[in-house]
């Protein structure tokens, strides 16, 4: 009985080293290209919803103002849940399904969407809100009759802002730091402001 011998030249061919690192070469350069693509998108992700929880909130107002003989929730100051300034979120609890920010038991500010941009790491957890309101400057500086005065001139100029994040938080790289804020217009309109000098 015959037994079968095998030569070392036989088997499958193995890969030099040379082809190996082709291999990892290409391998890091798929990977280089891909990461910042993914980050951009993911950056692209987080301002949309902060854009669609600007839009929630410009049905909020819609329907207060419909109720309230055309007039805007009352506000003097910016939304500050460690300050006691509610306004103007107080006045639109009755048309957001959500609770409102708040307390934890241990002091800490408990918000969530559609209260936090999704891009926000520096007011909104502090504050309880992300966006500012625009019309409290307008509130603190019109008489007589700031509240009559200000929807009414709110009314006759729609594409004033509403509210607007309270920081650059869509800012793109190499943009000034000023720059980025999504804006909800009274309108309802919503949409990216590329200003440097934000009324917020």
């Amino acid at each position: 009985m015959s037994v079968p011998t095998t030569s070392r030249g036989s088997g499958p061919p193995a890969f030099t080293l040379i082809e190996i690192l082709v291999v990892i070469s290409v391998i890091a350069l798929v990977i280089a290209i891909t990461i910042p693509a993914l980050r951009g998108a993911r950056q692209t992700s987080r301002r949309v919803k902060c854009m669609a929880q600007l839009s929630q909130f410009g049905l909020a107002f819609r329907m207060h103002v419909d109720e309230h003989h055309g007039l805007l929730p009352w506000a003097d100051e910016m939304y500050s849940l460690p300050s006691g300034w509610l306004a103007p979120l107080d006045a639109l609890e009755p048309y957001l399904n959500c609770p409102l920010p708040r307390f934890d038991p241990a002091g800490a500010v408990v918000t969530d969407q559609p209260f936090l941009c999704p891009s926000d790491r520096e007011v909104g957890p502090v504050q309880g809100f992300s966006y500012g309101y625009a019309p409290v400057f307008l509130f603190q500086s019109v008489r007589p009759n700031p509240w009559q005065s200000v929807s009414r001139y709110y009314d006759l100029n729609p594409t004033l802002p509403l509210l607007q994040d309270r920081g650059p938080f869509h800012g793109r790289a190499g943009a000034a730091p000023t720059v980025g804020r999504n804006i909800l217009r009274y309108d309802g309109s919503v949409l990216r402001s590329e200003d440097a000098n934000p009324i917020i």
